[in-house]
């Protein structure tokens, strides 16, 4: 199963306040094969990374893992 992220939203954790991240190539509309995440320390890199891994963690034990098409997850939780 291959999942790709095309965007990422996240409201008040660390650092990430109110921020859309956009993985998505704009010439193809369609997730980018590879994204640099690039910031000074303790702008949200780490934290960035960390979501995304608790995400797909998350897919392993859904039953939703098998569905083809996710539009919308929305995951409430508060970290750290």
């Amino acid at each position: 199963m291959e999942i790709k992220i095309s965007t990422l939203r996240v409201f008040e954790c660390g650092p990430l306040k109110d921020v859309i991240i956009d993985f998505n190539d704009s010439e193809k509309n369609r997730p980018q094969s590879v994204t640099i995440l690039a910031g000074a320390n303790g702008s949200g890199k780490t934290t960035t990374l960390e979501l995304i891994f608790s995400l797909l963690d998350l897919f392993k034990f859904s039953p939703e893992a098998n569905s083809d098409f996710i539009n919308n997850l929305n995951i409430v939780h508060k970290f750290r």
